[in-house]
C-alpha cells in the first residue's frame, strides 16, 4: 500500500477558469530588470506577467538572513518596485513558511501557465528549487529556469574527464579557455503587459505589502538608520558605484586592492549578492576597458551605463555573422592569454602562463600574476573567485557545515564562548583585529583583507570553530553570501586543497605594517588609540608608560583598551598541539585511508598549489562516474539522490567513506585526499620534498 501511494501522481491543484492566463516571474536574489533572463523570457512568451517576491525565512533554516542583509533587502525591494513600475508592472509579495506552499496558494487562485525564475546555487536553494520544479510540473505548471548569477553554469566548466575541479587555479584557467564567451547582457524590457483586474482581485486573498512582510522589527530599523547615510541599495546605486570605481580606482586596483585605509575596492558585494547588477554587465564593461587600455584608446566611463548605446547583440545578427563575431572574440582572448582552444584541450593545458600578445615569455617570467594580468585581469579574477564559490557549493553542498578536507574534521577546537564574545565585540587587545570587528558592527561591510585577518585570528590564534565565525558574519554582513562566506572561511581554516595550510598562522604585526602602515584604519575605528604614535599604534602593550600616558591610553582597565586576549607564543604552541593531534589521527587511520585512495584513484594525484603541509598531501579528484547530462547532474544533485545506480566501485567507495561522514551516493563528491602515510619515514620524506621545493 505504501509503494502504491508513493507511485501515485501528486494531486493536482484546482485550476481557476475565469482569471485569464498569466506568466509568473519569481524574483529571488536577482532584484533587477536589466539583464534578467527570467523576466526577458516571460516577456517573450507573450502572456501578461505577474512579478512576485516570496518571503520564507523559515525555509532557510539556520541561515535566515541577518539584520544587515534584511535591511538591504527591504530597500532593494523598494527600488525594484520603482523599476518595475517604470515598465508597467507591479510587484506582488507573498508570505509563507515555504516557497512551494506560497506558490501553490497563488496558483490555486490565478491561472498560471508558466513560472520563470533564475537559478541559485547554495545547498538550501538547490534542494528547494528541485522540489518546486518537480511538484509544479506534475501539477501542470511549466517551470523554466535561467542563469542570471554566473558567467557559466557549474556543469559547463569541467575537467577533460568530466570531473569537477578542486583547485581555483585549474578552474579559472579552464574557464578562461572555454571555446565560447559568456552571454552578452540584455537590456530591460521596454514594457510589460499587466494581468487583468480579475487577477489582482484574486491576488488580494494571498498577497501582502512589503511593509506587512515585517522584514525588520522597529528596534532593528532604528539600529540600522545609520546605514542609509553610507549605502544606496538598488540597481541605480550599483551602477553608480561601479562607474565611480572604474573612473577612479580600477587602474590602481592591482597594487592598492589590499590597502584597508583607503577606498581600494569596488564595494559591490552587497549589490551583487541581491543581483542588483549583472555579473555579465560587469564582466564585459571591464573587458571593454581592458581592450581600450591595450589599444591606448580613451573611452569615457559613461559608456558603461545602461543609457549608453550597447554593442549590437547577437540576436540582431544573422547566424553567420554571429558565429564569426564569437570566433573572433574567442581567438582574440586566446591570443592575449596564451591558451589553446578546442574541446579536446585537456584541463591541464589551461594552466599555462598568460602572456600578453606580442610579448615573449621572458617578459613575464617570475612576475606576480597581478603584474601579468594587469588591474583589469586582477578584477576579473575576483569575479572568478565568486564563480568558484558557487561552483564549490554546487558540487560539494556540505561545505557550509564541515571541512572539504576530511582530515580536518577532527580538529580539537577550543569551545570558549568568552573568547568568542570578545572577538565579536572587538575587544581582543589586538588593534587591527578589533578595528575590523568594530567596522563590521558599524557598517555591515569589511574589506576582504580584514575578513581574512579576523577569520585567521579566530581559527589559528584562538582555535575557535570556523563555523562560529561564519554564523557571526552571516548575522552582521550586508553582503552575507553563503557561498562566498563558506569559501573564505574554508580557505583561511585550511579546509580547501589550495587554501592556507591549517598550521599557517598569520603575523599580525606584519599584516599591520603592510596594509595599515600609518595606523589610519585603527585610529578611525578605535578612538581610544587615536593619539598613539604610529610606531606603537598596532602594539600598544609594548609602548612605554609615558607614551601611553601622553596619549591618554589605559591598558586593561575598565573603560580602557584591553590587553591581548592571548599570547602569540602560547597560541602558536596550542595550534601546534592541534596539528600533532591531527597527525596522530591520520597515522592511526592511514591504513583505511590508503585503501580508499588505492581503490578510487589509480593515477598520480597532483599536489596542491600551496604545496604539502605537515598534516597531509592535498589534491586529487573523484571522476563523476555515470553522472549523465548536465541537467541530470543538476537535478539529482539538488534532489539529494543519485541520477542512476552506483557502480560497484562507487558503492565500495561509499561504504568505506561512511567512516568519514561522507555520503557519496547523494551527489556529494568531495576530492579524494592523499593523507599522511602510516609510518614516520614517509612523513620525513614529505618534509624533505617540502624543504627542497
Amino acid at each position: 500500500a505504501a509503494a502504491a501511494a508513493a507511485a501515485a501522481p501528486t494531486a493536482a491543484l484546482p485550476r481557476p477558469n475565469s482569471n485569464g492566463e498569466v506568466s509568473v516571474v519569481w524574483f529571488r536574489r536577482d532584484l533587477r530588470t536589466d539583464d534578467n533572463p527570467a523576466l526577458n523570457a516571460a516577456v517573450a512568451a507573450g502572456r501578461p506577467i505577474l512579478p512576485i517576491f516570496i518571503w520564507e525565512p523559515e525555509e532557510q533554516g539556520q541561515f535566515q538572513p541577518g539584520r544587515g542583509s534584511r535591511w538591504w533587502l527591504n530597500r532593494s525591494l523598494a527600488r525594484l518596485e520603482d523599476d518595475l513600475k517604470a515598465i508597467g508592472a507591479r510587484l506582488a509579495y507573498l508570505r509563507g513558511t515555504t516557497a512551494l506552499r506560497a506558490l501553490r496558494s497563488l496558483f490555486a487562485r490565478v491561472d498560471v501557465k508558466e513560472l520563470f525564475f533564475n537559478n541559485l546555487y547554495d545547498a538550501v536553494s538547490l534542494a528547494r528549487d528541485c522540489s518546486v520544479k518537480e511538484t509544479l510540473n506534475n501539477e501542470g505548471v511549466t517551470v523554466t529556469t535561467f542563469n542570471a548569477d554566473l558567467l557559466y553554469e557549474p556543469w559547463e566548466v569541467l575537467g577533460s574527464g568530466g570531473e569537477p575541479f578542486h583547485t581555483f587555479e585549474a578552474f579559472w584557467s579552464r574557464m578562461q579557455c572555454l571555446s565560447y564567451a559568456p552571454r552578452r547582457p540584455e537590456s530591460a524590457p521596454a514594457r510589460i503587459a499587466l494581468p487583468s483586474s480579475d487577477v489582482f482581485d484574486a491576488l488580494r486573498e494571498v498577497a501582502c505589502t512589503r511593509h506587512e512582510l515585517a522584514l525588520l522589527t522597529e528596534d532593528e530599523d532604528r539600529c540600522t538608520e545609520s546605514l542609509s547615510a553610507r549605502w544606496r541599495p538598488g540597481g541605480h546605486g550599483a551602477r553608480r558605484i561601479f562607474e565611480s570605481f572604474c573612473r577612479h580606482a580600477l587602474e590602481s586596483f592591482s597594487w592598492e586592492r589590499a590597502k584597508v585605509d583607503i577606498a581600494s575596492t569596488s564595494q559591490l558585494s552587497p549589490h551583487m549578492h541581491y543581483g542588483e547588477i549583472s555579473v555579465r554587465r560587469i564582466y564585459y564593461a571591464v573587458k571593454d576597458l581592458e581592450y581600450a587600455a591595450a589599444r591606448n584608446e580613451t573611452r569615457g566611463v559613461t559608456a558603461l551605463s545602461e543609457e549608453a548605446e550597447p554593442p549590437a547583440p547577437y540576436d540582431e545578427m544573422d547566424d553567420a555573422s554571429t558565429l564569426a563575431v564569437r570566433r573572433r572574440r574567442v581567438h582574440e582572448d586566446a591570443r592575449r592569454t596564451g591558451c589553446r582552444l578546442g574541446d579536446d584541450t585537456p584541463a591541464g593545458m589551461a594552466n599555462m602562463p598568460r602572456t600578453p600578445a606580442g610579448a615573449g615569455s621572458h617578459h613575464t617570467a617570475g612576475k606576480p600574476a597581478r603584474e601579468v594580468e594587469g588591474p583589469h585581469g586582477e578584477y576579473l579574477r575576483c569575479l572568478g573567485l565568486r564563480e568558484w564559490s558557487r561552483y564549490l557549493s554546487f558540487f560539494y553542498p556540505f561545505t557550509h557545515e564541515r571541512s572539504l578536507l576530511s582530515q580536518l574534521r577532527a580538529v580539537p577546537w577550543n569551545y570558549d564562548e568568552t573568547m568568542f564574545h570578545r572577538w565579536k565585540m572587538g575587544t581582543t587587545g589586538y588593534p587591527l583585529v578589533d578595528a575590523a570587528m568594530r567596522q563590521l558592527w558599524s557598517t555591515g561591510w569589511l574589506h576582504n583583507r580584514m575578513r581574512m585577518v579576523v577569520a585567521s585570528f579566530l581559527v589559528k590564534h584562538l582555535l575557535l570553530p570556523w563555523q562560529w565565525g561564519l554564523r557571526h558574519f552571516w548575522e552582521c554582513q550586508l553582503d552575507a553570501d553563503l557561498e562566498s562566506d563558506v569559501l573564505g572561511w574554508q580557505y583561511v581554516s585550511g579546509c580547501l586543497a589550495d587554501g592556507h595550510t591549517f598550521m599557517t598562522q598569520i603575523d599580525l604585526e606584519m599584516e599591520a605594517r603592510r596594509f595599515d602602515p600609518n595606523g589610519n584604519y585603527v585610529r578611525r575605528w578605535i578612538t581610544q588609540l587615536s593619539r598613539l604614535p604610529t610606531r606603537h599604534i598596532h602594539a600598544p602593550w609594548l609602548a612605554p608608560t609615558e607614551v601611553l600616558a601622553a596619549a591618554g591610553v589605559e591598558l586593561g582597565s575598565d573603560g580602557g583598551y584591553p590587553l591581548p586576549i592571548v599570547d602569540p607564543a602560547e597560541s602558536k604552541e596550542r595550534l601546534q598541539r592541534a596539528v600533532d593531534h591531527l597527525r596522530r589521527i591520520a597515522i592511526n587511520g592511514g591504513q583505511a585511508t590508503n585503501a580508499l585512495t588505492a581503490e578510487v584513484s589509480t593515477a598520480p594525484v597532483p599536489p596542491a598549489e600551496s604545496g604539502d603541509d605537515e598534516v597531509g598531501e592535498r589534491g586529487g579528484s573523484v571522476p563523476l562516474e555515470g553522472a549523465g547530462s548536465p541537467e541530470e547532474m543538476s537535478n539529482s544533485h539538488a534532489a539529494g539522490c543519485p541520477s542512476r545506480e552506483m557502480s560497484p566501485t562507487a558503492a565500495k567507495r561509499s561504504e568505506v567513506a561512511a567512516m568519514d561522514g561522507i555520503d557519496f551516493g547523494k551527489g556529494t563528491l568531495p576530492p579524494t585526499l592523499r593523507d599522511v602515510h602510516d609510518d614516520m619515514s614517509s612523513i620525513d620524506k614529505m618534509n624533505k620534498r617540502k624543504r627542497l621545493a
